[in-house]
């Protein structure tokens, strides 16, 4: 038996896709969570993730240069 403002979320949780796909995700995130002790600094995801942080005083085409080097477009 569960309490019913409990009953009253979960209800409300499943009759709206968004809010599911949210918990969903949360879920999944909370699992991998578990599986995995390796943390990643955001420069390390930056990297992996090829973003660029751009220094102050770099102009847009600068930029653009570093970004088409690595293979992308602005």
């Amino acid at each position: 038996m569960i309490d019913f403002e409990e009953y009253q979320s979960i209800k409300a949780l499943l009759s709206e896709p968004e809010k599911l796909a949210d918990y969903l995700d949360y879920l999944h995130m909370q699992t991998v969570k578990q599986t995995s002790s390796k943390r990643h600094t955001l420069a390390e995801v930056k990297q992996a993730c090829g973003i660029l942080q751009a220094l102050q005083g770099i102009t847009l085409e600068q930029m653009d240069e570093a970004i088409k080097e690595r293979g992308g477009s602005l």
